[in-house]
């Protein structure tokens, strides 16, 4: 108890400008490296797996969206029956003209046309790689301009697709200020 107020007032007096030595007790005293050591936690380690493939991801987004895909399926509403009569699911009618349904089906569109990007990205980005000598900034707004659509990609031989990267590539070149131009206008709104 002398030892704390002696500190303290030890403390007071050299505000003043007095020197006055004392010690300071253990118990106050406190070690940076004991919070650092306190505060730190060990992370457990992190696998990272190979990226997915675009039917992959279209399974994996089916699995773990089932109710949006259960909504948004109006196909099969009406059933006729050989033997006679008509059956009609209420549950799909009603999807088919409610609100979650209509959602469901935007939602369903979505994921469909993510799908598409993705397989254009899986046939077209190797070809970026190995075709076209851009980088950085450039590289990106060819590929954005110049992407084609999954029709050509699909249906056009490994030769057509060289073809139209390098035509591509010279028509980039002969007006790159003016795609850069019409690339940053469409990212203004």
């Amino acid at each position: 108890m002398a030892r704390a107020f002696l500190f303290i007032v030890g403390m007071v007096i050299g505000a003043y400008g007095m020197v006055l030595s004392a010690q300071i007790p253990s118990y106050l005293v406190t070690s940076v490296q004991d919070t650092i050591r306190r505060d730190t936690i060990v992370l457990e380690e992190v696998v990272v797996h190979q990226k997915l493939s675009p039917e992959e991801q279209l399974e994996a987004k089916k699995a773990y969206h089932k109710e949006i895909f259960g909504l948004g399926d109006n196909k099969n509403m009406v059933i006729i029956n050989p033997l006679g009569g008509i059956a009609v699911n209420i549950q799909k009618l009603y999807n088919h003209f409610s609100r979650r349904g209509k959602g469901a089906r935007r939602l369903q569109r979505i994921f469909e046309e993510e799908y598409a990007d993705d397989l254009v990205n899986a046939l077209w980005n190797p070809l970026l790689d190995e075709y076209i000598p851009l980088q950085g900034d450039s590289l990106q707004k060819f590929s954005l301009y110049f992407k084609p659509d999954l029709d050509f990609l699909a249906n056009a031989t490994h030769y057509e697709r060289v073809e139209y990267m390098v035509n591509s590539l010279k028509n980039y070149r002969d007006s790159v200020d003016v795609i850069h131009k019409n690339l940053e206008l469409k990212a203004e709104p």
